[in-house]
């Protein structure tokens, strides 16, 4: 997202400072600054959002656990659905995987792994703590943005070869 979106002039490279690496868990107040950024992004990149609903992460220094952000990342694939110019088949599932407290958080993420939004092996899925790393957080939104990115794309048939209709 971010390439594409320098290469069409969009946004400027920035030199931020680095942010450190620990198995502490993410905080809610880092988790949604982070979606936020993510929200002025890809409205920078994309246009207004279908909804423009805001974060509902609260504002505290307590753990921000992984079904809060699977809400956020639904809210967000909802939110850019007019941008998706292609359709996939879903993401094959093996839904016993799926670790939620309920059906309707089970069917959240069975939603978001049968799109390919989040890994079927990762910590929002699957994961044996209902926290997450800043590792694995970034990986997760990482994850997400670059599915979300394949969706808003339409690829040209000239480099993309699968795509020939010989």
């Amino acid at each position: 997202m971010g390439i594409a979106a320098i290469a069409q002039g969009g946004l400027k490279p920035t030199k931020g400072k680095p942010i450190a690496v620990s198995a502490a868990p993410v905080s809610e107040h880092e988790a949604r600054l982070s979606i936020e950024r993510l929200e002025k992004l890809l409205v920078k990149v994309l246009g207004p959002l279908k909804g423009q609903a805001r974060s509902k992460v609260p504002d505290s220094t307590n753990p921000v656990s992984r079904i809060v952000v699977a809400q956020e990342l639904t809210r967000l694939k909802s939110a850019t659905t007019t941008y998706f110019r292609i359709s996939m088949g879903p993401v094959r599932v093996d839904e016993t995987r799926i670790l939620g407290s309920n059906a309707r958080e089970r069917e959240m993420l069975a939603s978001l792994l049968k799109g390919g939004f989040i890994s079927e092996f990762g910590p929002i899925a699957s994961g044996p703590k209902s926290t997450l790393t800043t590792t694995q957080f970034g990986d997760a939104i990482g994850f997400f943005v670059t599915r979300l990115m394949e969706f808003c794309h339409m690829p040209l048939s000239k480099w993309s070869p699968t795509l020939h209709h010989d």
